[in-house]
């Protein structure tokens, strides 16, 4: 009986874990919440959805005082695989920052960025290699 249940545990964590750079619990809609860049968290308004191949991120956040809000527009191909998030090829990379025009950024076709990330409850964190996050919310349909 002991073997039965030891046997039905590893299977159900089998069944858990991401195959072949594939972490399914990824997919779907996530809500963003925050943006932490350089140490501050500012607030985040948008959404970031994941296909089983594919990301799109639009999301908006004021971190300077002015009437346009600063933000980031990604998508792309993508793969996870429990703990790493390769964004393998950013088919639009576009960074709006009104108050540091210096700072924008507008790359197609971006080569691969490798994050790590967190799955905590309906919570998402993507860390990524600056130190920079973002935290999502999972949208429930």
């Amino acid at each position: 009986m002991k073997n039965m249940i030891l046997i039905f545990a590893l299977f159900t964590l089998a069944c858990t874990l991401p195959l072949n750079g594939e972490d399914s619990r990824l997919i779907g809609p996530w809500k963003a919440i925050s943006y932490t860049l350089d140490g501050t968290a500012y607030p985040m308004n948008g959404l970031v959805i994941f296909t089983k191949n594919h990301f799109s991120s639009n999301v908006v956040f004021k971190m300077t005082n002015g009437p346009i809000d600063d933000s980031n527009h990604n998508a792309g191909l993508y793969e996870a695989d429990g703990k790493k998030l390769i964004f393998k090829e950013q088919l639009v990379q576009l960074h709006l920052r009104p108050g540091n025009p210096e700072e924008q950024i507008e790359l197609p076709n971006q080569p691969y960025e490798e994050t790590s990330y967190k799955l905590e409850g309906n919570l998402l964190r993507i860390i990524f290699p600056s130190k920079n996050q973002f935290i999502l919310e999972r949208i429930i349909e």
